[in-house]
């Protein structure tokens, strides 16, 4: 049976024609529109992109680029998404990583990155609006042309490549097949059961492998996405996607911790959403004093932590139903099909609760990373006739079955001689309660060998020795961060993780914690 990840979607055009599919702050689209524009886009694409494989894009989440994405996986093509909040000369790597000659683009992104294009390249329009550059196709001619009905796509095509940080500069992209798609999406509705009455909100850009699940999962079920309209003036942007969630009814969002933690210090999150009925996080720590803020803002809503990184989709999973007593909150059992291995450094099977490096093999494990043959043999591990994808991550196996993180191996540092895990400073920082966000980074020191310094932004009531104080019933000395800076807002990934990199970059005076 064929798993193309956006097959469902499209019998779902079929199925529910009539109701909505996207609502992009009022511009609705129905399901039968969207069935035709992106058969129209599939067929335009087709003879664009001819002998290409992958497509780039460079656009925000809204109804064009939706259709845009649909229509290339129908003509057997992958989309690469393209971070249009990096630096120009970071898109030039995986333009040039990816050979992509073909580029989906927002005209909002055109004069910010004009320097990106080349002669050579073909460009597809998202509006009419006009683009002076010399190979141009507007969206006027996707409503001018023929529908396709066939599916050029194989399963075992690339559905997306994902580009992620590399440690030589070059990003790295992450070969995601239909059937790894398809095991993802497959598996988060078995569990989490979307029904065609869900409004389901997009957050996440399409360099986000949440953007999956919102798009992927909504739309094969006759559900309604929301989104926003990119670049809008808004006073205060957390608050008016609150605003939004509550006037559209949402049922179900899919975000990071630091998004739920500014929607409820900023946004205005509280009880008054009373349609959302499932909030899911990945992609950071959440800390249990903040967990358990969430669950009494929300007390109706579900909440469900999602483990994995990009280049395994989804791993783990694990309900939060009460309110929690232990330090961390497990990362969860396995999903289906999957297999988990805790190693440690000689590769030999960890025991129940020691701490080894995470392992995974299954269905959602990426294919490997695009032309890097010689990395693709560091990251992949051969044990009994099995191919497992070594994460990076750190954690151990309980008792009951779950697994417990215990952070990256970048997390871990030595400090004053001891070993400090930066995660574990980081749960005890957020059980104060005039913390807003906060981000632990080390800095190497002559002394010390390495000190901490945490990056916050803090309610009124803050005060520096207050909180050192309250540290000290949590931490030992040398876990107590030597610096502090406070900062009005923390820098954020286009993907609405803290920029730890960027914090650690930041050019600003670090202040000592005191003796």
């Amino acid at each position: 049976m064929s798993k193309l990840v956006h097959k469902p979607v499209f019998e779902a055009c079929k199925k529910y024609e009539h109701r909505v599919a996207i609502d992009q702050e009022g511009e609705k689209t129905f399901y039968g529109e969207l069935g035709t524009l992106s058969n129209k886009f599939a067929s335009l694409i087709s003879k664009i992109a001819k002998g290409e494989k992958y497509v780039g894009i460079l656009s925000p989440v809204h109804t064009k680029s939706i259709i845009s994405v649909l229509g290339l996986l129908k003509a057997g093509l992958a989309y690469v998404p393209l971070d249009f909040k990096s630096p120009t000369e970071r898109l030039k790597k995986v333009i040039k990583d990816a050979k992509l000659k073909v580029i989906i683009i927002d005209p909002s992104q055109f004069k910010e990155h004009s320097k990106l294009f080349d002669k050579k390249m073909k460009l597809i329009n998202l509006s009419n609006k006009k683009i002076n550059f010399e190979h141009i196709t507007n969206w006027k001619e996707v409503n001018q042309a023929k529908e396709i009905d066939y599916d050029s796509a194989k399963d075992t095509d690339l559905s997306y490549i994902l580009y992620t940080s590399g440690s030589t500069g070059i990003p790295k992209g992450v070969m995601l097949s239909h059937k790894n798609a398809r095991a993802f999406t497959d598996w988060m509705q078995k569990e989490f059961k979307l029904k065609e009455e869900d409004i389901v909100i997009s957050r996440s850009p399409f360099q986000f492998d949440f953007s999956v699940f919102d798009i992927f999962n909504t739309l094969s079920v006759g559900a309604t996405l929301i989104v926003q309209t990119y670049k809008k003036n808004r006073k205060n942007k957390h608050k008016a996607f609150v605003d939004l969630m509550k006037k559209k009814k949402v049922s179900v969002i899919y975000a990071t911790p630091s998004t739920y933690i500014t929607f409820m210090n900023k946004g205005g999150l509280n009880k008054s959403l009373k349609s959302l009925r499932l909030m899911l996080y990945a992609g950071e720590p959440f800390h249990v004093p903040l967990v358990i803020k969430l669950m009494k803002t929300m007390p109706n809503s579900k909440i469900a932590n999602i483990y994995g990184p990009t280049e395994t989709n989804i791993v783990t999973y694990y309900w939060i139903e009460k309110i929690l007593k232990e330090d961390s909150i497990p990362l969860g059992k396995p999903i289906d099909n999957t297999t988990i291995l805790i190693l440690d450094e000689n590769k030999k099977k960890c025991k129940v609760k020691e701490i080894g490096e995470i392992f995974v093999s299954g269905p959602t494990v990426m294919k490997g990373y695009l032309g890097r043959p010689e990395l693709n043999k560091k990251v992949f591990l051969r044990l009994n006739n099995k191919l497992f994808y070594k994460t990076g991550d750190y954690g151990r196996i309980r008792k009951d079955g779950n697994i417990m993180y215990h952070g990256r191996k970048d997390n871990m540092i030595k400090t004053r001689g001891f070993r400090v895990e930066l995660g574990e400073v980081e749960s005890a920082i957020s059980s104060y309660e005039y913390v807003d966000e906060f981000a632990v980074i080390s800095f190497k020191h002559k002394s010390y060998q390495n000190t901490l310094c945490m990056f916050l932004t803090v309610k009124n009531g803050f005060e520096i020795e207050k909180f050192k104080e309250h540290l000290k019933k949590k931490l030992p000395y040398y876990m107590i961060p030597y610096e502090y800076v406070k900062l009005k807002t923390m820098p954020k990934t286009s993907s609405r993780k803290i920029d730890r990199e960027g914090l650690k970059n930041m050019n600003v005076k670090r202040k000592k914690v005191g003796d």
